[in-house]
């Protein structure tokens, strides 16, 4: 399955254009708050996916290590 195989509810649209324009506003810190199981990394993977360009860098943390090791995984098989 590819990241462009999944389809995003409307609020984690919602979500992928207000991190797009707080960097469009020159934000350079953006936190990401969604209920456990709402699906933000597949929110941030899609993000990855359309809006980053191949020389941005960023820094993904989070607050447990099975969480931080499994959201590792998923990025490395869709980015």
């Amino acid at each position: 399955m590819k990241i462009s195989d999944f389809k995003l509810l409307p609020y984690q649209l919602a979500c992928i254009y207000k991190i797009q324009s707080d960097i469009e506003q020159g934000k350079t810190r953006i936190f990401i708050n969604m209920p456990t199981g709402s699906g933000k990394i597949i929110t941030i993977i899609s993000f990855f996916n359309k809006f980053l360009e191949e020389n941005e860098r960023v820094l993904f943390l989070h607050s447990a290590s099975l969480l931080a090791e499994q959201s590792k995984y998923l990025l490395s098989q869709y980015l």
